[in-house]
């Protein structure tokens, strides 16, 4: 982490290195991270966690399968996706509360538009030439081919 008014590093998390997140079979890079005020998201070869910011720790570790690609906060709720064929929905507490099928055997991104209450929208693409789109998070409504 860095101090923008210095340019200096002043704190360095190496995820791997918490054996409650360490995957050595996956290895110790980063595909995911985002944050929202005083938490981070971060996951890859690590499993996917949740880390408080102040403390620089982890607060729950997600049970998920494989190597996470992106993730989001949304409301009281993680959407996750990597390697396979869903986008799981996670309680902040650690438990995976769905996985919503999709069409991609793998995903590396997903996008929500939080722009409009109306139109409320996730759309996820990955390893095929097709697109779903989710008008409800708890199901694909429909899928765009390319």
């Amino acid at each position: 982490m860095w101090d923008s008014r210095t340019g200096q590093s002043v704190h360095c998390v190496e995820i791997y290195k918490y054996e409650s997140c360490a995957r050595p079979q996956y290895g110790k890079w980063i595909s995911c991270l985002t944050t929202d005020s005083d938490w981070m998201l971060c996951g890859g070869g690590p499993s996917l966690s949740l880390w408080h910011l102040r403390s620089l720790s982890p607060t729950s570790i997600f049970p998920l399968t494989g190597c996470q690609r992106q993730t989001s906060f949304y409301q009281d709720m993680i959407l996750a996706v990597g390697e396979g064929p869903s986008v799981a929905h996670c309680l902040l507490g650690g438990e995976v509360k769905a996985q919503i099928p999709c069409t991609p055997q793998s995903l590396n991104t997903l996008q929500l538009n939080t722009n409009s209450a109306e139109h409320r929208m996730l759309t996820v693409g990955g390893s095929s030439n097709h697109i779903d789109v989710f008008t409800n998070l708890s199901y694909r409504a429909f899928s765009l081919s390319f």
